[in-house]
């Protein structure tokens, strides 16, 4: 019987390198943003052409190159408006991706990398203090 952990890892490994197959040149440090929606909560990867971990604004004028279309979905649970556990988890994910995800050093290459929701704050993940 499959890990649903593991299979969730993997969707999102497949996205995630779908994602940074063609980054653009101009990203310095890229997003995980997330969005709450009543199903589910999603994400979204993009790109930025400024880093500096003391700046929190440093993700508002992102350059988008992925659809907005092609978010990818983070389980909610009935009932659970726990935005802390799906933050959590796609820390989690992000993390994890970050050590060996195939395309995982065109994030480890970049400035910094980062998570959180679009109207939040974000956690920097990449490079790791």
């Amino acid at each position: 019987m499959a890990n649903p952990t593991e299979n969730l890892f993997r969707e999102f490994a497949a996205w995630t390198d779908a994602a940074l197959a063609t980054p653009p040149e101009e990203a310095a440090a890229f997003c995980f943003n997330l969005y709450e929606y009543d199903d589910a909560y999603r994400a979204e990867i993009v790109a930025t052409s400024r880093f500096d971990r003391d700046d929190p604004e440093w993700a508002v004028d992102p350059i988008f190159f992925m659809p907005a279309s092609h978010l990818f979905p983070l389980e909610r649970l009935p009932g659970d408006d726990d935005w802390q556990r799906a933050l959590a988890q796609a820390k989690e994910l992000i993390e994890r991706y970050l050590r060996s995800g195939n395309r995982s050093e065109v994030l480890r290459t970049a400035q910094g990398v980062g998570c959180g929701f679009v109207d939040g704050d974000v956690h920097v993940l990449w490079p790791v203090t």
